[in-house]
């Protein structure tokens, strides 16, 4: 049976239940064993966790809670293996997870605001007595960072990532000329372009994945697809890209390698006609991308993010445009510009992040060792 995760709230919890740390029971009842992976930081002490345990589902009544510390017996990157106490008569369990803190590599205590704290997260659990039933939480986690070659990243599972939409010059605020207009005798014009670029933190070699990036406006009745898998200019009257109404004069993707700092770009630029925003009214531009240094599955619809854990997606969400002109400025992963990191991991009710019902797949994967992309069937 598929283990089933659900991301809940937990607003308050009575304080007796915090204070309690332990890892021997004593208890000689039936127990759980329950399990944390490697948190997928790379310069991590500890983690401190509590685990609720409750009878029946996450609203049923509790049977125990407390606290534990993952470098207790030894281990690093945030494992954690412990025995909690479960109640045999009552058959089904809910298990809660909660990151309380983080520590990094010195024992300093990581400020919350630095990564994106999954939990609480909810597992289902068996509780008999003879049987010592395992609960596995698989959760990487992100960490928001400031890196001298990619800006503003998040780093998790070895990797460091720069997810950004530039559609102004810093220097002046004027618009990103950058594409070749014909609508106005070839000139460049403007242009909005969305970037990922990650490095890897390890020896293993990194995989980008992500999906065509499209643009939603509220006056057209279609969304705008860009093909991202390609080089060069793209055949936007080509499936699976779209171009509703001519919004965009132009598309281009390009990806390139900077061996000398081991970073890999992927980057879609996006020529915007003036022309069509009082038409098309106010538009977003969305997408989805992740990177591993694992081989994920390939599925028909693409690469599935693991079903039976949480794992980050960067994702965007930057209105570009509205009837009167350009809105998007330059945007970076953060709490409130319009791109951030989210997690996968289907099966259960929303959170502040993402929760999905169904598995996440990504549609293109870029592997810059041997400077490839492989995509899934066209939708």
């Amino acid at each position: 049976m598929q283990t089933v995760i659900r991301h809940r709230f937990v607003w308050a919890l009575p304080a007796l239940l915090l204070l309690g740390c332990t890892t021997d029971l004593q208890g000689g009842g039936p127990e759980l064993a329950v399990k944390v992976a490697p948190l997928g930081l790379t310069d991590l002490s500890d983690a401190h966790y509590t685990v609720i345990v409750r009878a029946g589902d996450a609203d049923g009544a509790l049977v125990w809670a407390g606290s534990f510390t993952s470098n207790e017996d030894g281990r690093r990157g945030g494992a954690l293996a412990a025995a909690v106490p479960c109640d045999a008569t009552a058959g089904a369990h809910s298990v809660t997870l909660l990151l309380d803190a983080l520590y990094d590599a010195r024992g300093d205590l990581i400020a919350p605001e630095r990564y994106r704290n999954p939990t609480p997260i909810t597992v289902d659990a068996q509780c008999a007595e003879g049987t010592l039933s395992s609960v596995a939480f698989d959760m990487t986690v992100s960490r928001l960072q400031h890196a001298a070659l990619l800006g503003e990243s998040a780093t998790f599972g070895g990797i460091s990532c720069a997810a950004r939409v530039s559609c102004e010059r810093e220097i002046d605020g004027r618009d990103l000329d950058l594409l070749a207009n014909p609508r106005v005798q070839g000139r460049p014009d403007m242009t909005a372009v969305l970037e990922l670029a990650c490095t890897r933190a390890t020896d293993d070699a990194t995989r980008l994945y992500l999906d065509d990036p499209i643009i939603r406006c509220d006056g057209l009745a279609d969304d705008i697809v860009v093909d991202a898998s390609g080089l060069g200019l793209v055949d936007l009257a080509a499936e699976p890209s779209r171009n509703v109404d001519g919004y965009l004069f132009a598309a281009a993707v390009n990806r390139d390698i900077q061996a000398s700092a081991d970073i890999a770009h992927w980057t879609v630029a996006l020529g915007l006609d003036e022309a069509t925003f009082a038409t098309a009214g106010r538009c977003r531009l969305l997408g989805r991308a992740s990177a591993s240094v694992l081989e994920l599955p390939m599925m028909r619809a693409g690469w599935e993010l693991p079903p039976s854990a949480v794992y980050p997606v960067l994702a965007w969400d930057v209105e570009l445009t509205d009837a009167v002109g350009r809105v998007c400025t330059l945007h970076e992963v953060s709490d409130d510009d319009g791109v951030e990191v989210r997690y996968a991991g289907f099966g259960g009710a929303e959170s502040v992040f993402l929760s999905d019902t169904d598995p996440v797949c990504l549609r293109h994967r870029f592997a810059p060792t041997a400077n490839a992309v492989s995509s899934a069937l066209p939708y």
